[in-house]
């Protein structure tokens, strides 16, 4: 079973940190009335590498956690990486009510995209501080008003062997397209996105939003970070599709 945290009381949701990040990452949320169930998926934080091949096989062994801790989540939030694992799950599990995909997407990822996401893994194993050193600060709209932020998430991600960062990385090159799901459930999910993201870039989100599409885009003026650059906003934002949950 994965690391299990539980913080707060209230709604029940289920909280999925991202790629080079573990759970504590969710302690810049601070809402009332929501519980926080928490987990590290594995290779991350303190869990340990269960070797996966994509967002499914994550998506299963955090079904078995919650399962194993009898936690029923009324709806989901993932970050990132969590966003892909968030949105397997929410396929899993009929009686959630609700998906946020913070700073994270619903479609496959390119043949362009896919190939640099393997650059990566075979990058890691060779040169893992100088990859986290470029690629963290990359993750802030406004890297010169969060360094103390990037500094601690290097640190973190630092822990983690170059195995479990090459193995995340090819599991997300690996995974499947939900553009039909998503479209299908779309007043169940909501998208936070960033302005100024360059990882899920906006006017790429924007592309694949059909013109007929009533998914709800919420965007913050942050970069991929938006529970640390805007954190006030996106804890407003998580409230109000809680209140739509209830409508």
């Amino acid at each position: 079973m994965l690391p299990i945290y539980i913080s707060g009381k209230g709604r029940k949701g289920l909280f999925l940190h991202g790629f080079l990040e573990d759970q504590s990452m969710w302690d810049y949320l601070t809402m009332d009335n929501v519980q926080q169930f928490r987990v590290d998926l594995p290779g991350h934080g303190k869990s340990e590498l269960y070797p996966y091949g994509d967002m499914i096989e994550l998506a299963y062994q955090v079904k078995k956690t919650i399962e194993n801790a009898e936690y029923e989540p009324e709806f989901l939030v993932g970050h990132s990486m969590g966003g892909y694992v968030a949105l397997e799950l929410f396929k899993m599990l009929p009686k959630c009510k609700g998906l946020i995909l913070l700073n994270s997407n619903f479609w496959a990822d390119s043949d362009e995209k896919r190939l640099d996401r393997r650059r990566v893994a075979e990058i890691v194993l060779e040169q893992k501080k100088l990859f986290l050193e470029t690629a963290i600060p990359n993750l802030f709209g406004k890297q010169e008003q969060f360094g103390r932020e990037i500094k601690i998430l290097i640190s973190e991600a630092l822990k983690m062997t170059p195995e479990s960062i090459a193995m995340a990385s090819i599991a997300m090159a690996n995974r499947v397209d939900n553009t039909i799901y998503v479209e299908k459930e779309e007043r169940r999910v909501l998208l936070i996105q960033g302005a100024n993201d360059t990882t899920v870039p906006l006017n790429l989100m924007q592309h694949k939003l059909k013109s007929e599409s009533r998914l709800e885009m919420i965007v913050l003026n942050s970069g991929h970070m938006s529970h640390v650059e805007c954190q006030p906003e996106l804890e407003k934002t998580i409230e109000n599709f809680l209140q739509r949950l209830n409508d």
